[in-house]
Parts: C-alpha cells; sequence; structure tokens
C-alpha cells in the first residue's frame, strides 16, 4: 500500500480534522496474525482513553476488515468513534482508496459518530463493524452488511445517518484483554461433502484452543463418526457451530450435541474471534457458551 502519511498529506482533510498517525504494523495480509490484533487494541485503547484524540480510523487489507472490526467492537470500551476502511494501494487509488481515506476521517469526526461501536466505511457506505461481513477480497465491494443494512452514507461531502445511535449488543460483555499477548489458537473447518472424522480426531491431538465448524446451513448432517469426533473433541476445547449464509443463525435447536455450542447470528469469521476473546479473556467452556446463547442468540 502507500504509505499513509503521504496519503494524508495529499487528502486535503486539513479542515475536517486535526489528525497525527502512526503504522501499527507494516506487512502483507498473510502475515497478520493476533499479534497485530492485540497491538491495536492496546493503542486504540490508550488512545481513546486521553482527551487528545476524539476518534480513530483504521487502515487496514480488506481480507481481514470483518475479523479486525468484530474484535475492536468487542475489546474496546470508548464511546468514540472507530472507523475502519480498505487499504489504499496504487490499483485503487484513483478509483476509491483515497476516496475512502476522506470519508473515514469525516464519519470519525462527525458529531453523530459516538457510541455507535466499530464502524467501516467504504464506497461511501456506513457498515456497523458488528455486521459487516467479507464479500470479495478483490471487489469495490469487498463489504457488506446484508441483510441488517447499512446505518449510513457519505453524500456530498456530508454524512447522514439512517438511525439514532442505539445499545450496543456487545456493550455488557467485559473483555480484559490488558496482559495478553496473543490469542488463543482457534481453527475454522467448512463442512463439506465427504468429511472426515479423522480431521476432527487430528485436532484433538494438536494443541489448538477452540473450533469452529463452518456450514452453509443451520443444521448440519453430519455423519455418525464425524458426530462421535466432534462430542469427544468437545470434551477438551470448545467447539462452535456457526452458519456462513448472511441473515442465517445456528441456535441450540440445530445442534446435534448439547457439548457443542451454537453460533446464533455469528458467521465462522465473528464466531472465531469471540471464541478466541472469551478464552483469552478467561471464560470457560461453559461460559462461552453462555455468552454465545446471551448475546448472539447461539
Amino acid at each position: 500500500g502507500i504509505g499513509i502519511g503521504s496519503l494524508l498529506e495529499s487528502a486535503g482533510l486539513d479542515n475536517v480534522a486535526t489528525l497525527s498517525y502512526e503504522e501499527i504494523a507494516n506487512v502483507s495480509s498473510a502475515d497478520l496474525n493476533s499479534t497485530y490484533l492485540i497491538d491495536l487494541y492496546n493503542k486504540v485503547n490508550d488512545d481513546l482513553s486521553s482527551d487528545e484524540f476524539d476518534g480513530a480510523v483504521i487502515v487496514q487489507d480488506s481480507q481481514y476488515l470483518e475479523d479486525t472490526a468484530f474484535f475492536l467492537d468487542l475489546v474496546v470500551n470508548s464511546s468514540k468513534p472507530i472507523v475502519l476502511t480498505k487499504d489504499v494501494s496504487i490499483s485503487n487509488l484513483l478509483t476509491e482508496g483515497a476516496s475512502n481515506l476522506y470519508d473515514s476521517v469525516l464519519v470519525a469526526a462527525s458529531d453523530l459518530a459516538a457510541n455507535r461501536g466499530t464502524l467501516v466505511v467504504t464506497q461511501k457506505r456506513i457498515a456497523s463493524g458488528f455486521y459487516a461481513k467479507r464479500i470479495n477480497f478483490d471487489s469495490i465491494d469487498a463489504i457488506t452488511s446484508n441483510p441488517q443494512g447499512l446505518i449510513g452514507n457519505i453524500y456530498e461531502g456530508k454524512v447522514q445517518w439512517y438511525y439514532d445511535e442505539s445499545d450496543l449488543l456487545t456493550s455488557d460483555l467485559d473483555f480484559t484483554l490488558d496482559e495478553v499477548d496473543s490469542l488463543p489458537d482457534v481453527v475454522v473447518l467448512q463442512n463439506y461433502q465427504g468429511f472426515s472424522s479423522g480431521i476432527i480426531s487430528a485436532l484433538g491431538e494438536s494443541s489448538i484452543d477452540g473450533v469452529v465448524l463452518g456450514s452453509s446451513q443451520s443444521t448440519d448432517s453430519f455423519s455418525k463418526d464425524v458426530e462421535k469426533a466432534i462430542e469427544g473433541l468437545a470434551q477438551s476445547v470448545p467447539v462452535v457451530l456457526s452458519n456462513d449464509q448472511p441473515g442465517s443463525t445456528v441456535s441450540p435447536d440445530d445442534l446435534f450435541s448439547n457439548v457443542t455450542i451454537a453460533g446464533g447470528i455469528l458467521d465462522p469469521v465473528k464466531s472465531r474471534i469471540l471464541l478466541q476473546v472469551s478464552l483469552a479473556a478467561g471464560y470457560n467452556s461453559t461460559e462461552v457458551k453462555d455468552i454465545f446463547s446471551t448475546v448472539f442468540g447461539g
């Protein structure tokens, strides 16, 4: 991507906000890991806890934009706006890159942006970081929030909000990560035709801390061997079943076994983040199940 300092100097934002910037990580998306998330959490938490800053804008590769937005929505306890947008590169500079950056600062500077949780801004549209979902890494429309819908847009240089601020689903959760260096290792597996119990058994012999099983339908159809292997794995690490289709849910009634956890309204990406954060904060499997159930309908 292009250096953020050079972009800010040429973006014409002097009349929008007083800006300062810092580079948290300068690596490819393939090398972004949970250490980056923790570093970002610490930086955002510290800055927004001070009187020096009124909001934060985070520029990041779109591949993990959904992960980061939901993570920050869970763990940062601040009423100040946190806005994420896609990284600016040579290839998208003229089509959307500079515009996304400008609009993100515009949203963060809005008097009505507070108390809305994490926000994602792309293509003149404002989505909740809680609901934002990645759909296409290479497309201009890389992020959607269907079916919940957008919460605002930017039109002719002005921010338009569709709704007043509302109670956040994550506001009652207590995730303290102040002494955490990295997040637990949680694996995401996608169910498919011929899914083998051997994969589950191999995970049971590994050092992973949790598993998310993704599917395109709410009620999964596993073979008896796979169900037995999953139940065995769930005795040692939390296993979450999640649906990857926008607007779909997995409820406790959809589970083949009560030792597994229903992902509720969360897709596999968000289920993984919530499981990682819950384990890092010290919650046990029973408490994790309660978190998914009481807040996210799992």
